[in-house]
This record gives C-alpha cells, sequence and structure tokens, in this order.
C-alpha cells in the first residue's frame, strides 16, 4: 500500500473536528476535511521515517560519523564513515542514513 494510499485510508476511516469561533465570537466545532487529514498524516509519515542518503550524488555524512550504511547488495551495517568516502571495510556503499536514536516516550 503506497503512502497516498494508506493517507486516504485513514482520512475516510477518522472524523475529526476543530474549534472554529462564529462572527458573534461564539465557538463550534466544525469539522476537518480529508484534505487536511491526508496531508497531517503524509507530514507524519514524513518526519517519522529515516532519511536515507545516496553516495552517488555525493550527499555524504559529517567526517568521524557513525551511520547506517547500506550495501550495494542490499544488506544494511551500523558503519563508521570517516573522511570523503571512507567507510568501514563493509562493501560498496550505495546509501547511509543517521542512526536512530531510542526514546522512552
Amino acid at each position: 500500500m503506497t503512502d497516498e494510499e494508506m493517507a486516504e485510508e485513514y482520512a475516510h476511516n477518522h472524523l475529526y473536528y476543530e474549534v472554529a469561533k462564529r462572527e458573534d465570537g461564539t465557538e463550534y466545532a466544525k469539522e476537518v476535511s480529508n484534505v487536511t487529514i491526508k496531508h497531517a498524516f503524509l507530514a507524519g509519515l514524513e518526519a517519522g521515517r529515516p532519511k536515507w542518503h545516496k553516495v552517488d550524488d555525493g550527499d555524504l555524512p559529517g567526517e568521524d560519523t557513525e551511520v547506517l550504511a547500506a550495501l550495494a547488495d542490499k544488506e544494511i551495517y551500523m558503519s563508521h564513515f570517516y573522511r570523503r568516502n571512507v567507510w568501514d571495510k563493509i562493501g560498496p556503499v550505495v546509501a547511509w542514513c543517521e542512526i536512530p536514536q531510542y526514546t522512552e516516550e
């Protein structure tokens, strides 16, 4: 299922209201549109995903950094990036991402 399909399904199955004000200042519950719900769902997906960087694009981590490295054979390892394109001896790195940090929340 694509991100768009998941967002569409979520918006279809959930109903949300926001507080709105009338011209006289009284408040009422106004239904949030499906489009707004879909945008919020997609923004949450994007924020929660690790961002992968392509090495071929020259998008390299900072020097002397521990990262997750995706290799050409589709395996992922924790790797140390030293400088320029010098990695631990694990194989050809095609992409990398920052290591997600565990939190209690």
